[in-house]
């Protein structure tokens, strides 16, 4: 993604939690994305999390107390808080979703559910002899799965992988930590609940020589242990492929 912009889904205006918060955190959670961005392109922060306060209030030329009210706010609004804490650090709840990159076979299947009557793509805009695609400007209402929150919640996720890995966030590189995030965002955003977690971790340690390095080590662990917890055959058909000749394959 560009580093002069970040994605605002226009749907917002029709979200009701949108209008149960207030004018100040309304601004707020606007303003946030643009420091996320700022931090984020300066290097300072991984993406999607937030400077200290004071560097908020510095950004945005406000002061730390106008700042204190709008991020509790926007912490404990709703079901679905704007913010989320991970090891006493701010960030925005799915920011690196929301601001990926449109994957080229996205971009066709949107294309397709076009109206022949409308064109596929707006006008090429040269910006600083870089050419810029503007696409999908059309209505793009974001679906989130219906999961049980508090099985969902970043933090309890990661507190179980620690407990059940021996590792911490805590002791990670900064380029370790942000892969970190990226893989319990992951498996936050498919569903996960503690329980597979802890299944998925006994699961490779009963293997053997398996590894765990960080929650990265497990996705695909605990995507074949949602798999089967959904199945009605016997766990141990898709046990097998995790145990099996090609287990190295789909570990990796």
């Amino acid at each position: 993604m560009a580093d002069y912009w970040v994605k605002l889904y226009i749907d917002i205006l029709n979200d009701p939690k949108y209008h149960m918060l207030s004018e100040n955190a309304k601004l707020g959670m606007l303003e946030l994305m643009v420091v996320a961005k700022t931090a984020e392109v300066e290097g300072n922060h991984p993406k999607g999390y937030l400077p200290e306060i004071m560097e908020i209030a510095f950004y945005t030329r406000r002061t730390i107390d106008w700042w204190k009210p709008v991020i509790e706010e926007l912490k404990n609004h709703h079901e679905r808080p704007y913010l989320v804490e991970l090891d006493g650090q701010l960030f925005i709840r799915k920011y690196q979703q929301r601001q990926a990159k449109i994957s080229d076979a996205e971009r066709q299947r949107r294309s397709r559910s076009k109206p022949l009557s409308q064109p596929v793509t707006k006008p090429v805009t040269i910006r600083d002899t870089e050419v810029e695609e503007d696409v999908d400007v059309e209505r793009d209402v974001e679906k989130e799965e219906d999961v049980d929150v508090a099985n969902n919640n970043i933090e309890i996720i990661n507190q179980e992988f620690e407990n059940s890995s021996g590792l911490s966030r805590s002791n990670c590189t900064s380029k370790e930590k942000t892969k970190w995030d990226d893989s319990l965002i992951r498996m936050v955003h498919s569903g996960v609940s503690p329980e597979i977690i802890s299944k998925s971790i006994a699961a490779l340690k009963a293997k053997g020589g398996y590894v765990i390095a960080g929650p990265w080590s497990i996705v695909k662990a605990v995507q074949i242990e949602m798999a089967s917890a959904r199945q009605t055959v016997p766990k141990d058909d898709a046990r097998r492929y995790i145990e099996g000749p090609f287990s190295e394959f789909i570990q990796h």
